[in-house]
């Protein structure tokens, strides 16, 4: 049974692409999205994408993603929950650049675009700041 999810657009899109994938036994990882109101976005996608595509691709609000995922803006930024910060890949110097022009970075902050999506991050948990820079 195919999944019809409404995009924020008023857009219908058919994911039967997820049903597909979960038939022929591809694992799909969850991530959870909270966004700084507290509303949550669940979205399951393949591993091989970033954090960020995957939120691009299921409509999720509050990442921007204004340089399309090349760590040259910080409007992908999150936080990321305490326990998954240390199955994550070191942070990189660009990305370091480019969070220390957000005036509400934390110690979990993170460029989602510079996160991939593998297996490992299985029930990741994500919150977007109030506002992208």
């Amino acid at each position: 049974m195919a999944v019809i999810a409404s995009l924020a657009s008023g857009d219908k899109l058919l994911l039967w692409q997820i049903d597909f994938l979960h038939f022929m036994g591809f694992v799909m990882v969850k991530i959870l999205f909270i966004e700084h109101s507290g509303q949550e976005h669940p979205v399951e996608v393949a591993p091989g994408m970033s954090v960020m595509e995957a939120a691009i691709n299921n409509a999720v609000p509050g990442i921007d993603a204004d340089c399309g995922g090349f760590c040259s803006c910080a409007t992908c930024h999150v936080f990321v929950n305490e326990q998954w910060l240390d199955k994550l890949p070191p942070l990189g110097s660009n990305e370091d650049a480019m969070l220390s022009l957000s005036p509400d970075r934390k110690e979990n902050s993170r460029l989602s675009c510079q996160i991939p999506v593998v297996e490992a991050l299985d029930g990741l948990v994500v919150t977007t700041p109030e506002f992208q820079f």
